[in-house]
């Protein structure tokens, strides 16, 4: 049986962050030089620290 492609299935979702974090931007520059060169772990740790970035928009306790 011949070996199949898992990269359609591996290739993680992109977080969404907001565009006036400059934070986030670089993160997105640097995970889209990951994702040309094909480092998808690199990819997934990205998107999760971008997910999970704090931004002001919170609310005060």
């Amino acid at each position: 049986m011949p070996p199949r492609s898992l990269e359609r299935h591996r290739k993680p979702e992109p977080a969404k962050p907001p565009a006036e974090c400059d934070v986030c931007r670089s993160s997105v520059h640097e995970r889209q030089l990951a994702e040309a060169r094909g480092d998808w772990h690199k990819v997934s740790d990205l998107n999760a620290e971008l997910g999970n970035h704090p931004h002001a928009k919170r609310s005060a306790r």
